[in-house]
C-alpha cells in the first residue's frame, strides 16, 4: 500500500467521526463496524496511582472524580499505539504512516479539541472479581478488547493497572503496568485487510471506551486498510 499526503486529510475526518458521532465509513461499513465492536465500555480510570491492598475503590473513584473537575480545559493529548504485528505495510508506507499522517492527524486535534486532562498516566481495569475485600486479590481477569478482531486484539498488559492476579488463592503473579504518561486518549492503530475493507473503504475507527467519571471517549482505534 502506498499511503498519499491526502491521506491526513481523510485520517482527519476519520478522527473527528470516531470522537464525535461515532459514524463510520459510508453506511454498510458503519454498520458493520458498530456490530463488531458493541458494546463501547464504560471504564473506570484510574488517575492515580496506588496499591490495590491500600486504598478503598469508591474513595479512589471519588477523589478521581474531584481531581478532573478541578481541571480547566486543555488541547486534547493522543497517544498512538501502533499494533506492529497487525500492520500490513511495506517499510516506506509504514514509516510514512509513523512520521506524516499520525502526528499532522494529532496535531490538528490538539488544536481542535479541548477536554479536561487526566494528572496521571492512563490505566485501565482488567480485574473483574476479588477472592475478598481484605487481601483484593483479583480472582478474575478480562481484558479490554480495542481492534477490528472482536476475539483477538485487546490492550496489552503494561496499559492496565497494576493487580496481583490469583488463578488459585496460592498461585499469583502481577498483571499490569505502568499506563501511558501525558494522556487523555489512546488510540490503538492497525493496518490489516478484512471483510470492512471492500469497495475502496480506504480506512475505519471506532471508539472502544468511555469514562465513568466524563463520558468523554478515552479508548479508541484505526483500522487503514492495506489494500
Amino acid at each position: 500500500m502506498e499511503l498519499q499526503p491526502t491521506t491526513v486529510w481523510i485520517v482527519v475526518l476519520v478522527f473527528a467521526m470516531m470522537t464525535t458521532s461515532r459514524a463510520l465509513e459510508h453506511e454498510c461499513s458503519h454498520h458493520k463496524v458498530l456490530a463488531r465492536n458493541r458494546p463501547i465500555v464504560s471504564l473506570n480510570v484510574d488517575h492515580r496511582h496506588h496499591h490495590p491492598n491500600l486504598q478503598n475503590e469508591q474513595q479512589q473513584h471519588q477523589r478521581s472524580k474531584r481531581d478532573i473537575n478541578r481541571h480547566q480545559w486543555q488541547p486534547i493529548r493522543i497517544h498512538p499505539h501502533y499494533v506492529n504485528d497487525k500492520i500490513h505495510l511495506n517499510k516506506k508506507s509504514y514509516q510514512f504512516l509513523q512520521r506524516q499522517i499520525i502526528p499532522h492527524a494529532l496535531n490538528y486535534f490538539r488544536k481542535a479539541l479541548s477536554v479536561q486532562p487526566i494528572d496521571l498516566p492512563l490505566q485501565f481495569q482488567a480485574c473483574q472479581s476479588t477472592f475478598n475485600t481484605t487481601t483484593r486479590q483479583c480472582q478474575t481477569l478480562q481484558p479490554i478488547q480495542c481492534g477490528p478482531n472482536h476475539a483477538t486484539d485487546y490492550l496489552v498488559e503494561q496499559h492496565y493497572r497494576p493487580v496481583q492476579y490469583c488463578n488459585h488463592s496460592s498461585n499469583c503473579r502481577w498483571f499490569g503496568g505502568d499506563g501511558i504518561a501525558n494522556t487523555d486518549y489512546l488510540l490503538y492503530i492497525y493496518s490489516i485487510s478484512d471483510d470492512i475493507c471492500q469497495g475502496g473503504v480506504l480506512g475505519y475507527a471506532s471508539v472502544c471506551g468511555e469514562s465513568q467519571s466524563t463520558g468523554r471517549p478515552i479508548l479508541g482505534y484505526i483500522n487503514f486498510c492495506p489494500n
